[in-house]
Order: C-alpha cells, then structure tokens, then sequence
C-alpha cells in the first residue's frame, strides 16, 4: 500500500468498558501533499446509530469501518496473544475462532492466565514498543476481547478489511493497525502526565499537540479539534489523536506494513 493512494487515516482510541460509546473516540485525518490533517475528533456514541451502550456502539464502530472504503484506521487495544497462547497456524485463524475459544472477556482473562500458571506474558512487539501492559492485564484485556471479538473477527471474516502486517494490504478496502499512543509518546519523549483535570495536565496535553504538529508533519485544526483535545481531562481525544499520528507514520515507512517474520505474524505488531 503506498501512502498516495490513502486520503483519510482514522484514530480510535478503544474501550470494552459498558459505556464504551463515550469512551471510545475518534480523530479524523486527511492527507494532503504528504501531511497529515487532523480535522475532527468526537467520542463513538455520535456515530449513526450508536449510543453509550457497548454493544450498540461496536456495532456501529464495525459498519463506520467496514464502510470507509480506501483508508487506514489505527486502533489502540491489543490484536493478538503471545505465540506461547496461540494455538492457531495463523493469526487470521486465531481471530476467526477467538469468540469459540473465548466466551466471555472473564473466561478470556482466566483461560490465558491458567496457561502460565497467573503469569501475564506479552508478545515479543510489546517488549520492543514498551507497551505498559499484557494483553490480558486487568487494565486491558476487556479492550484486546471486545476489540478482537466484536471490531476485527467480523470484519476479516467477511472479507471486509486487511489487519497489517499480518494480512496483504489491498488498496480498495480500509486496513487496520495496532498503535498504542503511550508507546508513541515514550518513543517521541513525550511521556509525561497528561490524563487529568489540572493545570499542570492541561499543559502537558497542549506540548503534546505542539510537538506533533512540529515533528511530524501534523496539521491540528484549531477550531475543530485542538479544544476538544486539550478539554478533555480523561486524555482519550488526545489518544484518538495519537493513533492517527502513528498510523501516519506507519504509512510514511510502506516497508513495514508488511512482513515475513514468524511471530509477528502470529502475535500481531505495534506501530509508533
């Protein structure tokens, strides 16, 4: 996939949490002369037909995506297990029958920690991208089963979307990315305390902005999003905003959106 041929890149900050409609949110980026635009961000429950409820909301979610057409989404949980946990030939087939395996998210949690005895590993990409957590960490792993199970499994298997690197891109059809924005910003050295109500984290927010926009190539509309972004003290506008950045990015360097590598291929990447 070569970066001319994609116009609009999408950041989703994700949830599993039952009010996930507003937690979940969403930027929009458009590529012009090989910069990236961001020129709105809002939460899931203004999607058509969503709400705050989990349920409504990932359906809406999945058809926003299915019916993007040529575009890249960024989306910050999880897309697989360690290798160790897989059983499956491919990750393809591990994300078809994940809702088999799986039930629940509780009997997801439990069956991956009983595979080593309470231990929570992480993928070979989470040691290299310095994720904070384990797939399956009680902070995240209702994000990696509500967004393997209900936003990606449907969707590749109908044949809907290309989830890189582990599936060929196809330049017709929106391809998905795992990003995760904490990683970008300890990459960039930006990774301070952002997420709250006072001065200080509202300070930082807006450095964080300044230097995307100055670093790399990012346009952030003043009036459509920079104030929503910095308003909101829980930081998911921002994250939204930093899963596009790194999509970008991604797409800025075609070599990595594919790969040959064994584990990547089975564990899924993150790109920063």
């Amino acid at each position: 996939m070569d970066i001319d041929n994609v116009k609009t890149i999408y950041g989703i900050d994700f949830s599993g949490a039952v009010d996930a409609g507003k937690k979940i949110w969403i930027a929009k980026g458009v590529i012009l002369r090989r910069n990236l635009h961001i020129i709105e961000c809002y939460s899931a429950n203004e999607l058509p037909g969503s709400s705050n409820d989990r349920d409504q909301c990932l359906k809406s979610v999945c058809k926003f995506i299915r019916d993007a057409g040529p575009s890249v989404f960024g989306m910050d949980f999880a897309f697989g297990l360690p290798a160790r946990l897989v059983k499956d030939k491919s990750w393809k087939g591990f994300a078809e029958r994940f809702a088999t395996k799986y039930t629940t998210h509780d009997d997801f949690r439990m069956k991956c920690r009983a595979c080593e005895n309470g231990t929570e590993l992480k993928r070979v990409t989470d040691i290299d991208t310095k994720t904070p957590f384990s797939p399956y960490n009680l902070r995240m792993y209702r994000q990696t089963y509500f967004g393997i199970r209900y936003i990606l499994s449907p969707l590749i298997r109908n044949r809907e979307v290309s989830v890189l690197p582990m599936m060929k891109p196809q330049i017709d059809k929106p391809s998905i990315l795992e990003v995760c924005p904490a990683s970008t910003l300890k990459k960039a050295g930006l990774y301070v305390p952002y997420k709250g109500n006072t001065s200080k984290h509202l300070t930082a927010r807006s450095q964080i902005l300044e230097r995307a926009a100055k670093d790399i190539d990012t346009n952030i509309n003043l009036d459509r999003v920079k104030s929503i972004t910095l308003a909101d003290p829980n930081g998911d506008a921002i994250d939204s905003t930093l899963a596009a950045i790194a999509s970008f990015q991604a797409m800025m360097k075609p070599e990595s959106l594919t790969t040959k590598d064994k584990v990547r291929m089975i564990e899924g990447y993150v790109y920063v």
